[in-house]
Parts: structure tokens; sequence; C-alpha cells
């Protein structure tokens, strides 16, 4: 299913008037593709809150919600101020008087919030403004950069994997996370890139449990499964020493399956020194990130948030990173991301206008989009530089045409490359030789479609639609 289609589908899964087949792709795509997993986050938080806020004895929301839906305009994309003002456009139009008590009531808590944070242990951080000509600890200069040609670009090997497998992740240089299809994604295995040879590493604890997400560090493997029971789902958040056959179970839970509930509601995961750091979501739109310490069995509760959502998670050294939706609806294309120090117990909120929520972290260099801007983020400095702007001579010619940085996905960060994706397109800016280009410039195209990216400092995996045919590859970076 392509992006545009699934944006398409949104306003009918969310008000369940769909065909369960058409769902079933729906969700599908939705799963591997973090640009519509948010979009469609944001829409059904949106319309829940809304829908909520309206209700009344008097009042019948249904006809309403569908005249709501019929409004949304997947051609926000192209127009970025449009999109952050298009609350005010529709609804106040539609709903004049209890609309703008809606606004008025969430100033109000805003306010109220902000002075309950002034006596609160929370350390807000803003990003700091850009300073000219700052190097941080790479030598890199963005704003000469190059966007060079496949004739030009690295010769990096390509080799094509199997399609039976869902990739998950990286295990080491040259071993793949995957569950396989033919299993029905029942066990967790390693794959070798090189020999194409796998290695069992766990299997779901769950009868006909189906394995979501896994991360791996050293011979320690988390993951979260699920199964259905009827209407509702089970899922569980487990983990194992791969020196032994046991499976711990770290949290389990049941919610209803109305469709979003699969995707959306299942926990995020992320791990760093023997720590599960994980996302929790209930019934009732509450959200938990809990930090689990396997060494010690204990667990902390590190942050709660009511009709927020965490869509972005990940760990490094003692720091946890994640992103969330924005309480102040009227920004609802803007994204928080929050720091946790593991030691200190300090929360941080670094930035409150994210474009999108991906971004990644890597040894205090936080890379994330805002402003219409990819930065590079100095958490030590506190300092920032455009590595993507509209100034940028390698892109100035292409990103009015069809960059979007908003719907940028994909971030990754190691010492020489920092990659991202954007309109089936992978950029990667080489911080030693000053220079962008797209390594799907490799495939031999048109490329119609691409839904799966996996990133490391040694490769990347994707899966894509090229000339009919989906295919699954794995580009070497390291050569």
């Amino acid at each position: 299913m392509k992006c545009k289609h699934c944006i398409s589908l949104m306003p009918k899964v969310i008000t369940e008037n769909i065909d369960i087949n058409e769902e079933k792709d729906f969700f599908e795509h939705v799963d591997t593709c973090p640009s519509c997993k948010a979009e469609y986050l944001f829409q059904k938080s949106a319309i829940d809150d809304l829908k909520s806020s309206i209700q009344s004895p008097n009042i019948s929301t249904s006809n309403k919600l569908s005249d709501i839906m019929l409004n949304i305009d997947e051609n926000r994309y192209k127009n970025k101020n449009a999109n952050k003002l298009r609350f005010s456009n529709i609804y106040l139009k539609k709903y004049g008087l209890i609309a703008t008590s809606f606004l008025l009531i969430i100033f109000s808590v805003t306010m109220a919030a902000h002075y309950i944070l002034k006596d609160s242990n929370v350390s807000l951080t803003p990003i700091a403004k850009k300073e000219k000509n700052i190097k941080i600890g790479i030598d890199m200069a963005p704003n000469s950069a190059r966007l060079i040609s496949v004739d030009s670009m690295p010769k990096h090997e390509l080799k094509e994997l199997p399609l039976n497998y869902s990739y998950k992740g990286f295990y080491d240089k040259e071993n793949l996370i995957v569950t396989n299809k033919n299993n029905s994604f029942s066990d967790v295995s390693i794959y070798n890139i090189k020999t194409g040879t796998t290695k069992l590493l766990v299997k779901a604890g769950l009868e006909k449990g189906v394995i979501q997400y896994v991360k791996a560090e050293d011979n320690m493997i988390v993951w979260v499964e699920e199964m259905q029971l009827g209407k509702d789902i089970k899922w569980r958040l487990a983990y194992k020493d791969t020196s032994d056959d046991k499976n711990n179970v770290l949290a389990e839970g049941m919610f209803e399956n109305k469709g979003s509930a699969a995707i959306s509601k299942l926990p995020l995961i992320s791990i760093s020194k023997g720590k599960v750091v994980a996302r929790i979501e209930d019934n009732n739109n509450n959200t938990k990130l809990i930090v689990y310490n396997l060494k010690e069995n204990s667990s902390k509760e590190i942050k709660s948030l009511k009709n927020q959502h965490i869509l972005g998670l990940h760990c490094d050294e003692d720091t946890v990173f994640w992103s969330e939706t924005s309480e102040n609806q009227l920004n609802a294309r803007l994204y928080n991301i929050c720091s946790y120090n593991l030691n200190s117990e300090e929360i941080k909120l670094i930035t409150q206008k994210a474009d999108a929520s991906a971004f990644d972290v890597k040894k205090d260099k936080l890379f994330f989009a805002e402003d219409n801007k990819l930065k590079l983020y100095d958490l030590k400095t506190r300092t920032d530089t455009d590595i993507v702007s509209k100034e940028l001579p390698a892109f100035k010619d292409i990103i009015d045409k069809e960059f979007y940085i908003y719907s940028t996905g994909g971030f990754f960060l190691s010492d020489q490359y920092m990659e991202f994706e954007n309109n089936k397109k992978i950029y990667i800016y080489d911080l030693k030789n000053n220079e962008f280009y797209n390594i799907m410039d490799y495939i031999d195209g048109p490329i119609t479609g691409m839904n799966y990216i996996l990133f490391n400092s040694d490769g990347t995996v994707v899966t894509y639609v090229a000339k009919g045919e989906i295919k699954t590859a794995y580009i070497d970076l390291s050569k």
C-alpha cells in the first residue's frame, strides 16, 4: 500500500467504516511506515479529543464526526502553514462557540501547567538558537555540501534478502534480527547477511503469539508479542538471556481490538546497559514510560501522560530519549523531544517544535527535524547545525518540489553518516566527504513504494517496490 492511499483511508478507519480486508492492509502498512503511523495517531487523537469535547445530551456527534473526517485534506503535506492552522480553518467554522470554548480550556490548562512546572523537579531546556559556523566534534560544512549523482557515489554493495522474513533490527555487524512469515512470526532468529543462515533465539510464550518488536544488547533479547483473543488483544513484554532457555515476563496486558489497538497500543521498547525502557498505553489513553532494571529485577515509572502519545523511543548510554505528541492541539503536527537521565533522574524538554516524531541520538548528538530543517544538536553545548534546509545549495532545487521535512523518517546518525528517508528516497550525508547522495539511485527503478527501513553504521536494509516487484535489499555502507 502506498502512503497516499493509506492517508486517504484514515477517515474510514477512524470512523470504523471500512472493509475488513482493506483495514488489514492499512494496518500492515502503518506498522512499517513511521510517517503514516504518526499521522494516523494524530488524526485519531484529534478526533477523539474533539468528539469528547462536544459530548452533550442535545448534540449528536456521529454526523459531525463524518463531516470532520471528510474535511481532512491529504494535500496539507504540500502546505505546512495551512496544516498548522487547519484546526482554526475547519473546526472553528463548523462548531463556533463549542470549539472556541474548547480552545479556551486548553489555553487555561496550558497556562496552569506552566506555573506548576516552575515548582516541579522537571528541568525544561528548550533547544538553543543556532549559532553560525559551529563545529560539533566533526569536520563538516553542510552549507557547501554537494548533492552527487549515482555515477559519483561510493560503490556500496547491494544484496537482495529473502522476502519471507520481517526484519526487526541489527543484532551485530553481520547479523539481522528477523521473524519468519512461514512460522507466523512466532519466533525470533538472527540472519547472517553473508551466509544466508539463521539461528533461533527465542519463541513466543503466548499461544499463537506474534512477535512484533525486538531489541537486543549483548546476550539479552527483549521483545513484544501479541495474540488475538476474540475481540481482545493480549500482549506481553518479555526478555531472555540467550545463555539460558527461560523467557521472563516484564509486563502484560489486554485491550480491545478495534483495528488501531494492535498498532497504537502495543508497547514500544529500547534497551541500554541492562535496562529496558518501555512505553505502555491503556484503553483510557493513559501512557506510561517505565524503566525495568533487569539486573536488580526492579521497575520505575519515569513519566505519565494523558491523551498524548509517545511515538519515538531511543536509549543512548545512560539517557532515555522520546518524542511525544504536543498537548497543545493547535500545534498538533509538532512534537516534543524529551530526555531522562537514568542516573540523575532528571527530565529535560529538548524541543517543543520537532516537525517529525522520528529522530536518532548518538554520543551527545541528536539528529531531528525542526522549523522545516534537519538539525544536528549538541546536547552538551546546546548548539545546533542545519544539515538540510531550503538555504543549502545541495537541496535548494528539490525541497520545494518534493522534499517535505515533516514527512521525513528513518533518522540515523553514526560517526560518518547521517541517513534519513523522504519521498521514496534514502539520503545520506557523508560527514567526512561533505556530500549528499540518494542510495536508492542504486536500484533499477523507478521506485514506486518504500515501506521498511533499518539503519546502522555498517549498512541499510530497505523493502521497496520497483517495476511492480516487492524486494528487500541490504546496502553495505562499511566499504
